[in-house]
């Protein structure tokens, strides 16, 4: 199974800098796991309720829009 890389760069940059792996953040958001990797990787649409409360959970200083910046577009 080939896996797609996430097209929110940003995100998976702060995620990084935080420690914070992808099911750490589905448990800390409250979205499923399967659910949260089809949004990541662009397969599903993130919606602004789940962006923020991702946002909230990450706790940076990056502004949102820059955070949410597709890296696909």
């Amino acid at each position: 199974m080939v896996r797609k890389p996430c097209v929110y760069k940003n995100l998976v940059i702060a995620m990084l800098i935080a420690g914070i792996h992808i099911i750490d953040l589905s448990e800390m958001t409250g979205i499923e796991y399967k659910a949260l990797c089809k949004r990541l990787n662009g397969d599903a649409k993130l919606s602004i309720d789940e962006a923020i409360s991702i946002y909230e959970a990450l706790d940076v200083s990056v502004p949102m829009h820059k955070l949410f910046a597709r890296s696909d577009a």
